[in-house]
């Protein structure tokens, strides 16, 4: 562990798909180090449930590369902003949008460093950060001034960006649903409110919002983060195996669907994630939240879906899709953040 700043290390690979180790705090967005009096709040505890309805229709994104949960520090409420009007309805649904489409490439707006960076990247441009504290799945370094905090893994390279942005802090749930639709997963822990969408193969898009007192949602955002799950994974941590993908029944021509099971499924992680990644192609996307609610309502349109024993998935692609090669991958994540991943052998669609 890190005391104080000290200097960056090379950036190093994402690891291979081995598990990461997991540390005392809760998933997406909570975990924060202590924070001084006049931080917000919005970090916490180990998560309690995971939630509800989702959409039935999965996210498409390009998969330009292999491939639950914030953690970190909390920034102070009057942090710097170059947000300062309030924007109008439409304007806070583009920034929505604009967030979601910025978080497809491991970013957020208004902020130049992304997952995958490296934090010396960050400092040559931006100094040294007001805090460094262990937090989730790795290292936060808080630029409070900024209202922006980093999650760092061991090789000091990003997973985790995070904005305390003025823009975002407006926003409620029920604009950020309808702009975006219901959320893949919904994860709750003793300070927050976290709600999940599948930003692509890659990446995780997380509004978290402040629990009350009461037990209630607060109005607005706390803070936004985009979460890279791959870059949680530490080898030099693995207690188990990681997980892979058994191929049950095969594509076969006019199936438009095969079966699968997990094997190896980790203790103490829970599956977030399953994706398809064609060699060329755009991948899909579905948590197991929305795979649940689309084997319930037996949906037909390409994605994933989880037999009522939960033991077995189908996956269901349209003809258009008949012909790419690839291969199914699972997310597993534990409450803070880290994460383990498993693979299929890849396969042809029929």
């Amino acid at each position: 562990m890190r005391t104080g700043w000290q200097s960056t290390k090379r950036v190093r690979k994402a690891a291979p798909l081995v598990a990461a180790a997991v540390m005392a705090t809760s998933l997406a967005g909570c975990g924060a180090p202590a924070a001084p009096q006049n931080q917000a709040s919005g970090a916490g505890a180990p998560a309690q449930s995971s939630a509800q309805t989702a959409n039935l229709t999965p996210t498409n994104e390009p998969s330009t590369s292999t491939n639950r949960a914030t953690s970190g520090a909390r920034v102070p409420q009057n942090a710097v902003s170059s947000d300062v009007a309030q924007p109008s309805p439409s304007a806070m649904e583009s920034l929505i949008l604009d967030t979601m489409s910025a978080a497809r490439q491991g970013k957020l707006p208004g902020i130049p460093f992304r997952d995958q960076m490296n934090i010396e990247q960050v400092s040559s441009a931006w100094g040294k950060p007001s805090q460094m504290s262990g937090a989730g799945a790795g290292v936060y370094a808080t630029y409070a001034s900024r209202g922006v905090a980093f999650g760092l893994n061991q090789g000091d390279q990003i997973f985790d960006v995070r904005s305390y942005a003025s823009s975002f802090r407006q926003l409620t749930y029920g604009e950020i649903v309808g702009a975006l639709g219901a959320p893949g997963t919904v994860r709750y822990t003793q300070t927050s409110y976290i709600y999940l969408y599948p930003a692509g193969p890659e990446y995780q898009l997380l509004w978290v919002f402040p629990r009350m007192k009461d037990g209630s949602r607060g109005p607005t955002v706390d803070h936004v983060s985009v979460f890279w799950p791959r870059g949680t994974i530490d080898m030099m941590a693995a207690t188990q195996p990681a997980p892979s993908v058994a191929i049950d029944r095969k594509p076969v021509a006019g199936s438009n669907s095969f079966t699968f099971h997990i094997v190896q499924a980790p203790k103490g992680y829970q599956l977030e994630e399953l994706i398809w990644l064609p060699s060329h192609g755009d991948a899909v996307v579905n948590t197991w939240t929305q795979a649940v609610a689309r084997a319930a309502a037996g949906a037909t349109n390409p994605g994933f879906l989880v037999s009522p024993s939960h033991s077995t998935f189908t996956f269901r692609y349209s003809p258009e899709m008949r012909g790419q090669t690839g291969q199914v991958e699972v997310i597993y994540q534990a409450t803070s953040g880290a994460a383990m991943i498993g693979n299929s052998p890849s396969f042809r669609l029929e």
